[in-house]
This record gives C-alpha cells, structure tokens and sequence, in this order.
C-alpha cells in the first residue's frame, strides 16, 4: 500500500482517480486499514468535488458548451459521476464535517445516484434530513436497491414501506438497471408500468415462477419510446 498510496492518487484523470479511490474505499473498509489510505489526500479531493460538481451543474444546465458529441458528453458525465460516487464512500468513510457544505452542494444535481450517494455520506455524517431523501429515492425503479442497502445499514428499517419490497418493485428495480447499462439504453427509463403478473412455468427454472410483464417509456410527449419487457 505504501508503494502505492497516496501517490495514485495524485492524478487528475478521472479514469485514474475513480478506481484508485474505489480500491483505497475497499481496503479501508473490507480489509481494515487504517487511517484511509487517502486520508493525507482529504484537503485536495474536497476541492476536486466541489469543481466537479459546479461541472456537472454546468452539463446539466447546457451540455453543448461542452461538445456537440452525444458519445462526448456521455464519457464527460461517466467520468463525473464515476468519481464523484467514489468521493461520497470516501466522505462517508472518513466522518469528517468539513465535507457536509460540498455534499449538500451535490443533493442539488438532477443525477438521481448522485443524489443517493450524497445523502448517504450526510446521513452518515449526521445530517438526520439526508435519511428522509433516501426514503424518497425508493420510489425511484433505479435507486432503489441501493436505498434499501443504504436504510439496512444506517439502521432505518422501520422507514422502508412493504411495497419497496415486493417481488413486483424488484422486478422494476431489474429492469430498470439493466436498461440503464450503456449496451442498453444507458439511463433508466421515465416510466415503468405492471401489464400483466402471473405465475407460470418457466424454462430453466424447477417449479412455478412469478412472471411479470412490464412496459417501459423513455421521453414524454411527440418524442418517446415505448416498448415491452
């Protein structure tokens, strides 16, 4: 770790700093290091947060001051996100309160992961009214499994409503992620809606299984998508 800590973490390409502060966040937490191998580094990241969130505020309000190129921006707002969930577990870790000004900074982004990471690390910090936006992000078919992580761990069971937990709303939850991988869709759909639920048999399942069909939207009005999963 000496060999490698905190140096990696030098880098300004978002490419380099994610992962490497993904694997400090693992080591810290999986294999008990200690301090953080990126606690020397605590000044520079929060700075390097704060200006990536004023980016991404920027991508969201005008995103062709950065390129015409749909490929571009989409690499520009992986790359942003990528880090900026890794700073959130970093923040999280180190229970620090210098942090809390740049992550309620970030709560106001439209990027529903980043509005769950960020209220995660605050509610891990102690900021009680991040625990009332995780409950709100269940709601959401993507976020969903990580708030109901989130809630498990912070202790908040008695928040979760039954029906975050029903075989229907982790079929949503399902679908919902794999459309969002970027050999789909890239980003979960605007809508997600029950048609039909039965139980069925099912090829290469032993028994009877509950089958659900769902219809998913992207965009609203003249411009959308629409089709059946």
């Amino acid at each position: 770790l000496a060999d490698v800590f905190p140096r990696l973490l030098d880098s300004n390409q978002p490419s380099v700093l994610a992962p490497a502060l993904d694997l400090a966040n693992n080591m810290a937490r999986k294999h008990g290091v200690s301090p953080h191998p990126a606690a020397e580094r605590f000044d520079s990241l929060l700075a390097v947060f704060g200006a990536v969130t004023l980016q991404l505020q920027s991508l969201e309000e005008n995103p062709r001051q950065f390129s015409d190129n749909v490929q571009v921006i989409q690499q520009i707002l992986f790359d942003a996100v990528s880090l900026l969930v890794a700073m959130c577990d970093f923040f999280a870790q180190m229970g620090d309160p210098r942090s809390i000004g740049k992550l309620n900074q970030a709560l106001a982004l439209k990027h529903r992961r980043l509005k769950l990471e960020s209220a995660y690390a605050l509610a891990k910090l102690g900021e009680s009214r991040a625990m009332d936006l995780i409950v709100e992000l269940l709601q959401d078919d993507s976020s969903r499994p990580r708030a109901l992580a989130y809630l498990h761990e912070l202790s908040a069971d008695d928040r979760i409503d039954p029906q975050w937990t029903s075989s229907l709303a982790k079929a949503k939850s399902d679908l919902a992620i794999w459309l969002s991988q970027p050999e789909q869709f890239a980003i979960p759909p605007s809508r997600i809606a029950l048609v039909e639920q039965r139980t069925l048999q099912w090829p290469g399942f032993d028994g009877p299984q509950e089958c659900f069909l769902l219809q998913f939207d992207y965009g609203t009005g003249a411009v959308s998508y629409t089709h059946l999963r």
